[in-house]
């Protein structure tokens, strides 16, 4: 699923192609993503609008409008966006489009588990789906007394405290075993139970991996000597001293991957 770097990635992707371009119509070749509004609101709120502003809040990407209205989206699992000309084929699995004269971007999804909706306001608080979600990591506000009162709140793994988005934004299963992996904890250590100093490691470690990340563009195979996520897979080899198997176990219903020689 797509987390905070991918999705802010998608941000800065759509900020430089789609602002202050006429929209001509909106046409939903499934349904099934239109969630929480009508589709009647989506195509009549864009229609000769202009997109003024690309937003993230955690997983959600907030494309606001010119008559004050703002549309969400949700990637989900196998959810995408595409941006080309209209002459070229229409990509596969296509199941928005957003058309601009003479470009369009496509809003893409295998599984159609992600959701597409128009708000009537551009107020975050106001937004179902965005006001009960906890602060983003990289905001500049949320510190490390933020954190550690978020962590030690919860006595469960504390992979299952990173991911939960009521408390922190954008943060996945992906980016949370690469939080502990740099921070040198388990993901299955309870999370009321971590001691002074691994708190600060993961407080530094969900910073730096976060921002990190969003630099690379969502991509940290470059630095696969130094990351985890490059080797999780069954047979992934730690990327510290390339020799321990990376073990993996069940958290919350996703597998997490851990190195048992350098996370205690």
């Amino acid at each position: 699923m797509p987390e905070l770097p991918d999705v802010e990635a998608r941000r800065k992707y759509l900020k430089n192609r789609i602002l202050k371009q006429k929209i001509n119509r909106v046409e939903v070749e499934d349904a099934r993503i239109i969630r929480g509004t009508r589709l009647e609101d989506l195509q009549e709120g864009l229609e000769n609008k202009q997109f003024t502003s690309v937003d993230r809040r955690g997983k959600y990407l907030i494309l606001n409008t010119s008559d004050s209205g703002s549309v969400l989206i949700h990637l989900g699992l196998t959810g995408d966006i595409i941006y080309q000309g209209v002459a070229l084929d229409e990509p596969r699995f296509t199941r928005a489009t957003f058309y601009m004269n003479e470009h369009a971007f496509y809003y893409t999804s295998q599984r159609k588990l992600g959701k597409i909706a128009f708000h009537k306001t551009q107020n975050k608080d106001e937004i179902e789906e965005l006001k009960n979600l906890g602060p983003d990591p990289l905001d500049k506000k949320f510190d490390y007394r933020t954190f550690i009162n978020i962590i030690k709140h919860h006595a469960t793994d504390i992979h299952k405290v990173l991911m939960m988005q009521d408390e922190i934004a954008g943060i996945g299963n992906v980016y949370a075993d690469e939080i502990c992996y740099q921070a040198r904890v388990r993901p299955d250590r309870n999370a009321a139970e971590l001691s002074e100093d691994e708190l600060k490691r993961l407080f530094a470690a969900t910073k730096n991996v976060l921002k990190k990340a969003v630099e690379m563009n969502a991509d940290l195979t470059p630095l696969a000597d130094k990351y985890i996520i490059p080797h999780r897979r069954t047979d992934g080899l730690c990327p510290e001293d390339k020799s321990t198997k990376l073990k993996s176990k069940k958290i919350g219903g996703r597998t997490s991957y851990f190195c048992p020689s350098h996370q205690k």
